[in-house]
């Protein structure tokens, strides 16, 4: 049975402490999982953790590092100021959380049929994909695999295709019955099943749940058999998706994480590390922009993110600004510029950079509101604030009046489970009416 720790982002931990199991509440340590997880940091370059006396702190990144049988989680969390007795209903809470946000990311692809089967209280994230990939893969068995034309080689009893002269002489000098030959072969043997099937490969080695075990062996029995491939990006993106290859579009995108994300030890050792993370402020961009875009008819908006203006060019090159998100009111034809943070402002004030970064949004793509968005806070709301539009000395406007209206700080609390969790609620949160309605003046 896999073991699983759950951890906060920014939380440092130690190898040679006890920590419970999430699961079973069993005490354990990491400090044999120590040298894996000092080689996996050198081999990232530090991305995910940096290393400590004894111990590592988890970066921004959330997510799963998976080591032989143990799961590492990686949880994203705002208020760090809880009470120890709290702490595991506080990881519990967050770990739903990360799932949600995951789901509406489609990072859990949670579009295709077969997801209402996946238990979103799962042990830990891991099984919610490689459930998710086996249901895929089983789905293409059953529509059928498709075939394709693929080069082959081989010793025929008969003439076919293109006859390879010195290959021939060296295989056949005592059998003159046969050539060796280069023909095409219509079959199901190519390189998108051999490729999803080396990622089925590494989901049994990896996953922990015997309710998966019997299926897995199952397609591998039946997959076709093919040589193993050097997995590379390139790899990838040779896998073109048309008309015929739509339906494994899916199963490729999960494929492509598992095995990109996987990295066996080659030295000998026993310890093989997978890893699924991502970058909790690009999560947390993503998952409003998803938000927001869900009530475009609801509230009459145009959202849309992305959008990249020049504002600076020199020798060397240019710069641009590229806000995180801006909606446009249909109606009235104004503009509202937002910028995500994953992060909770001192006191509820946004400090000096994250105000200039907003200012040139606003001045750059002329936006009429401004906001900051922030995770939740006990507070919660919106609060008002407004730019100054005076120059120094003279007080001459600096720009256009009513541009240096409608700032200030939105913020949505991730935990409320009628808030953000429930997409109904979500898209009658007092705060977004209350923006909508200034939005629509």
């Amino acid at each position: 049975m896999r073991k699983v720790l759950r951890f906060f982002e920014y939380e440092k931990v130690k190898f040679n402490q006890v920590y419970f199991d999430a699961i079973t509440g069993k005490e354990l340590f990491l400090k044999d999982y120590g040298p894996s997880l000092r080689k996996y940091h050198t081999k990232m370059d530090g991305l995910y953790y940096e290393l400590m006396d004894n111990g590592l702190r988890f970066k921004e990144h959330v997510g799963v590092i998976q080591i032989d049988d143990l799961t590492i989680e990686v949880l994203p969390k705002i208020d760090r100021q809880v009470k120890s007795q709290d702490k595991v209903k506080q990881r519990l809470k967050w770990h739903d959380v990360l799932l949600e946000m995951l789901k509406e990311c489609r990072f859990l692809l949670p579009e295709s049929a077969d997801y209402a089967h996946l238990k979103l209280k799962s042990n830990h994230v891991l099984e919610l994909y490689f459930e998710k990939y086996v249901a895929e893969l089983e789905e293409l068995l059953h529509r059928g695999l498709i075939k394709k034309y693929v080069n082959v080689q081989e010793n025929c009893n008969a003439l076919k295709g293109r006859l390879l002269f010195n290959q021939h002489v060296q295989r056949n000098s005592i059998h003159a019955q046969r050539f060796y030959v280069s023909h095409s072969l219509y079959s199901s043997s190519h390189l998108l099943h051999q490729v999803l099937k080396q990622a089925l490969v590494v989901v049994k080695g990896l996953s922990g749940f015997s309710r998966l075990t019997e299926r897995i062996n199952t397609l591998l029995s039946v997959w076709p058999v093919g040589a193993e491939v050097k997995i590379t990006e390139a790899v990838f993106n040779k896998l073109v998706i048309n008309r015929k290859t739509k339906p494994y579009q899916e199963a490729i995108l999960i494929a492509r994480m598992i095995l990109l994300n996987y990295h066996p030890d080659l030295r000998g050792g026993s310890q093989n590390v997978f890893a699924l993370m991502f970058n909790m402020n690009a999560l947390w961009e993503e998952f409003i922009f998803q938000r927001l875009k869900s009530l475009q008819k609801e509230f009459n908006w145009k959202v849309s993110n992305q959008k990249q203006i020049k504002y600076w060019t020199g020798e060397k090159g240019s710069k641009k600004l590229i806000p995180d998100i801006i909606i446009e009111c249909q109606t009235t034809k104004r503009v509202m510029v937002i910028d995500t943070k994953w992060k909770c402002p001192v006191n509820l004030k946004p400090d000096d950079h994250d105000l200039r970064q907003l200012l040139s949004y606003k001045l750059y793509f002329k936006g009429d509101l401004s906001y900051l968005l922030y995770p939740g806070s006990e507070s919660g709301g919106l609060i008002q604030g407004a730019y100054h539009n005076q120059a120094h000395r003279t007080k001459a406007p600096v720009f256009l009046e009513e541009l240096g209206r409608g700032s200030g700080l939105i913020f949505l609390d991730v935990l409320q489970d009628h808030n953000l969790i429930s997409k109904k609620k979500f898209s009658l949160d007092k705060t977004l009416l209350t923006v909508r309605e200034r939005l629509a003046e």
